[in-house]
């Protein structure tokens, strides 16, 4: 078998080196964690957009020599969720990190692109320090400690071209794609437990893992769980 890559892909406020906690973990079984930059894939970009960027990284990752596993944390994960992997025949496991799969009726993509327009315009805007304390203060966020982000670390445009450009109410619904695929959530995540309980309903097959004490910032704080769970998965696969 070829080594094997594990590629991480941050969420949205994300860095490259939120992967770092993963990286320690998986580093004693000799598999390498390569950090995705989205904030330098949408310069690459000539137009920004889902298709546009799952187009950018299937042309990556072919690259590769290495079998693939690929970890998308929340933006990182729905991104994922359309990647055309039938392109990618390396390719191990396909982890979703508490990743919205955008199953919403008309009305409620309408109020979630009306809500990310807002945040867009807060973004590019609005101070920053009372603008991390809002952002921390939604429900999705009530089982996380704070996250300190500098403003020096992101472009201001970018962030609001992320809110809007890769909203969840432009994201094509997820059907449970690929095959090897695995969705994982905090369980003290309010609206990603929520989400599972949907996910389990519709996509019986689909396997699900919540992991106990954890909130929805899967990468920085249940790093060694969600190594734990790639190298079960590759040892069946083995």
């Amino acid at each position: 078998m070829a080594p094997i890559e594990v590629h991480f892909f941050h969420g949205f406020l994300g860095l490259p080196s939120d992967s770092e906690n993963l990286s320690q973990a998986l580093k004693p079984h000799g598999i390498k964690v390569v950090a995705h930059d989205f904030w330098r894939d949408l310069r690459s970009l000539s137009k920004p957009g889902f298709l546009q960027w799952q187009a950018l990284k299937v042309t990556e990752l072919k690259a590769s020599s290495c079998e693939l596993v690929l970890v998308g944390y929340s933006l990182g994960g729905r991104l994922l969720m359309g990647l055309p992997t039938q392109h990618l025949p390396r390719l191990q496991e396909v982890y979703f990190l508490a990743s919205h799969p955008a199953w919403l009726t008309k009305e409620e993509r309408a109020q979630r692109w009306l809500q990310d327009q807002k945040w867009a315009q807060r973004f590019l805007n609005e101070d920053w320090a009372q603008l991390m304390m809002d952002w921390q203060n939604q429900s999705v966020f009530s089982g996380d400690a704070p996250l300190a982000r500098r403003e020096g670390d992101f472009h201001r445009k970018n962030l609001a071209l992320a809110l809007t450009e890769f909203s969840v109410s432009r994201q094509i619904p997820w059907q449970g794609e690929p095959e090897r695929s695995h969705w994982i959530y905090g369980d003290q995540d309010p609206i990603y437990s929520q989400w599972a309980q949907q996910i389990r309903e519709k996509l019986p097959h689909q396997k699900i893992t919540g992991l106990t004490g954890f909130g929805h910032r899967l990468p920085l704080q249940a790093a060694e769980s969600i190594a734990k769970i790639i190298l079960s998965d590759l040892e069946k696969q083995s």
